[in-house]
């Protein structure tokens, strides 16, 4: 029984009936009805029918019943996925059946000898009877067959559907006759967001993850399915992460741009993948084209023993170059790939080298000896807090090292060179990202003077190694905590949870006088100091003199003799 029901939704799913099927059945129907209205009338008015009557009502009946459903298409309409709306093609068709019977039958009526009020019930009966029996026979038939595709899925997957928007209804219907998936609600984050009932399902909300929990255990919740790309990058870091604490799965529906040359989709619901989240297109890598390019030549890889590096010499070695130079200072995690390539790749040239980028005459070596013709760059020191402690060994790597590298690319002839940076260095607000982003400017500017043919085997016109520390300077001044507003010379030191601001006026210049600087009143100088750490000021101190600043919200002003010094305490809550 249970294999028969099966085979017949699954017959349901992917077969219609026939069109004339339909239209036999509301024809039969309609003039079933006809007829028996006919025989309640006469009935009730006491008045006597012949089979000869019975059968010019019959045929005007069927005639007009078909007149009606082929005019108003009554009978093309998928019945499984008929709408409320969809009944004015019914009613326009009854009514055309009763408009044809007045104007044809109104004679036949008469010779029925039936009394005139008698004559307008039957055609309003006749009428009101056929509405109701063929929607009665329509509602039935999507009763049954949701009744049947409830049984048979009864054992798919439970999922909700995010959202309360018109893709995540149209995601329903669409789910409607799933054979893995079954749609118990919807899901929505806020309790003022929550309805009661949409598209016949109850509408669940979340506000933590307590919430995500109780739904599955008691529904028997075991995925959320989302609509939209948007709704993903939206719950990111609540509801996603909510899933995989509960280990829940997260689906998503695919767009229409996901379907193939023929407009069908492989897959109706997926998993999510990071790439979904990216809020862009996925940006497409011709390998194919890639490989061409370092097809048969020397590659150096600089930081070969570290995450990115090692992961670049397992790519590079699959595209058929010619030797392959891992250049790293860990001795042992080089170690490790190098018997990690020996026992995977053993037809590969490679060369492990043991050497840091700080050192020129080694890396001079290595360029000497093996004119590598395409250098990955991936040497980096890259651990936020690590560098923050360390930041002249951040600069001396990642900015030092970097340029070396660069230079000796140019100097011996490298066709290219690719420098790894970091997200971090977009509008860096720390040591490591500081140091990577003058790397970049380093690299970009070199590019730029080959482009305008400035170098010459590795000597770049015009170019100034003190502009380096300018460059630095400026960026290690967007990440101080304070902003001063006046041509001082200003130290920050940081000491038991307060920021100690040391502040000299040498008038004008830089490093101190070599003679004690006259007083001169003109040359006072209006100094005002901006607050720019999150926390709020608690006190200011002035600790050389004991002199008294003015403290406004997150401003300090004050007014600096020429050869004065102010030692300011800061401390915040």
């Amino acid at each position: 029984m249970e294999k028969t029901l099966k085979g017949i939704v699954q017959y349901a799913r992917k077969n219609y009936f026939s069109y004339w099927v339909i239209l036999g059945i509301d024809t039969a129907i309609s003039v079933l009805c006809s007829l028996v209205a006919y025989a309640v009338i006469h009935y009730m008015a006491h008045v006597p029918m012949t089979d000869w009557m019975l059968c010019k009502f019959a045929c005007v009946s069927l005639v007009a019943s078909v007149a009606g459903s082929l005019l108003f298409h009554t009978y093309r309409n998928t019945i499984r996925f008929s709408q409320a709306r969809e009944l004015w093609r019914i009613m326009c068709a009854v009514l055309f059946k009763i408009t044809c019977l007045v104007i044809i039958s109104f004679g036949v009526i008469y010779e029925t000898q039936l009394p005139y009020n008698y004559k307008i019930s039957y055609l309003l009966f006749d009428g009101l009877l056929t509405l109701v029996i063929l929607t009665t026979f329509r509602v039935s038939l999507i009763i049954v067959y949701d009744f049947l595709l409830d049984w048979v899925n009864k054992k798919n997957t439970r999922i909700l559907i995010y959202g309360t928007n018109e893709e995540s209804v149209a995601l329903k219907l669409r789910l409607r006759d799933s054979a893995h998936y079954k749609v118990t609600g919807f899901y929505v984050y806020g309790k003022n967001n929550s309805r009661r009932r949409l598209a016949d399902l109850p509408v669940y909300y979340f506000e933590n993850e307590s919430d995500v929990d109780y739904i599955m255990r008691k529904r028997g919740i075991k995925g959320i399915l989302f609509a939209r790309y948007e709704d993903t990058r939206l719950e990111e870091k609540r509801l996603l992460e909510y899933c995989k604490n509960n280990e829940l799965k997260t689906l998503i529906a695919p767009t229409i741009s996901e379907a193939d040359s023929d407009g069908n989709f492989h897959q109706w619901v997926r998993p999510i993948k990071i790439e979904d989240l990216l809020g862009r297109a996925e940006i497409n890598i011709n390998l194919r084209q890639v490989a061409e390019e370092f097809r048969g030549k020397v590659v150096l890889v600089t930081g070969a023993a570290g995450s990115i590096g090692s992961e670049l010499c397992r790519q590079l070695v699959q595209m058929g170059i010619q030797k392959l130079i891992m250049f790293d200072s860990a001795e042992t995690p080089l170690h490790n790939v190098r018997l990690e390539f020996e026992k995977k790749y053993p037809n590969i040239d490679f060369v492990p080298v043991i050497g840091d980028v700080r050192v020129k005459e080694r890396v001079r070596m290595v360029f000497e000896l093996y004119h590598p013709q395409i250098v990955f760059h991936a040497a980096a020191y890259k651990h936020v807090p690590l560098m923050e402690e360390n930041p002249c060994e951040a600069v001396l790597v990642n900015v030092t090292g970097s340029r070396q590298v660069a230079d000796m690319a140019v100097e011996y002839d490298a066709e290219k060179m690719i420098m790894v940076s970091t997200d971090k260095a977009v509008n860096p607000t720390n040591v490591m990202g500081c140091s990577k982003r003058l790397a970049e400017i380093y690299v970009q500017s070199l590019g730029c003077a080959i482009r305008e043919e400035k170098v010459d085997k590795g000597k770049i016109v015009g170019f100034d190694p003190s502009a380096l520390k300018d460059i630095l300077d400026k960026y290690l001044r967007k990440m101080l905590p304070i902003e001063v507003e006046g041509d001082i010379e200003y130290f920050v030191n940081v000491a038991d949870g307060a920021f100690y601001v040391t502040l000299i006026n040498n008038d004008g210049v830089m490093k101190a006088p070599k003679t004690p600087v006259q007083f001169d009143s003109s040359k006072r100088k209006d100094i005002v100091i901006h607050y720019k750490a999150k926390n709020t000021i608690q006190s200011v101190d002035e600790l050389w003199n004991s002199r008294k600043v003015h403290v406004e919200g997150r401003t300090i002003k004050f007014r600096m003799l020429p050869g004065d010094c102010y030692i300011l305490k800061i401390a915040s809550v």
